[in-house]
């Protein structure tokens, strides 16, 4: 949290988003939530490894939590010959029948009171949906997550849910996801 906070996020905007996914988690019912089908997601994208994942929002205030993602999925599922490849896009972005998708919007990524950003606005948007429709016409695994702004508490909802949801993928197909045997063994040899 302390880089987050040098850089000026409201770590209790944060915290508070990340607390309201184990609350809905703990309270509510677990058929449909968010958290249980990125953990499919992800477990299906393990049974169908090699597999590249790319997690691609389109706000450009989301791109570094795309790379942190990345980390989480290579550290934590990247284990035992098995794994995904997992890549940080931004915007529209092209590539081999071996990716799967993650699209993350955002409401608000632009101020839309002034003409411009609004056009903008649509026009991300448009691409968005177009992604989607080419990704469905051919058959390759995606989702969307849309939040409705990218303040602190929607990042801490999505830094939560994501790491639950890897978690669980990898509890499900018999992964440690805590422990990192290749920084050990390289420890051990210096």
């Amino acid at each position: 949290l302390l880089p987050a906070r040098i850089a000026g996020v409201d770590i209790d905007a944060f915290c508070q988003g990340g607390r309201s996914v184990l609350s809905s988690l703990t309270e509510g019912s677990m058929v449909g939530h968010p958290v249980i089908r990125g953990a499919c997601f992800v477990a299906q994208m393990l049974q169908l490894s090699p597999m590249n994942h790319v997690t691609m929002p389109y706000s450009v205030a989301l791109h570094w939590y795309a790379r942190w993602y990345a980390q989480l999925v290579s550290e934590s599922l990247g284990k035992e010959g098995r794994g995904v490849m997992p890549l940080a896009g931004l915007g529209p972005q092209d590539g081999p029948k071996n990716n799967a998708f993650t699209i993350i919007s955002c409401e608000d990524t632009f101020d839309t009171k002034e003409e411009v950003y609004k056009n903008l606005h649509e026009t991300v948007n448009k691409e968005k949906e177009a992604l989607c429709l080419m990704l469905r016409k051919h058959g390759l695994p995606y989702r969307v997550i849309s939040l409705p702004n990218n303040g602190a508490f929607e990042l801490g909802l999505l830094a939560m849910q994501s790491i639950l949801e890897v978690i669980l993928a990898a509890r499900a197909h018999g992964i440690n996801p805590f422990n990192q045997p290749a920084v050990e063994g390289m420890k051990a040899a210096i």
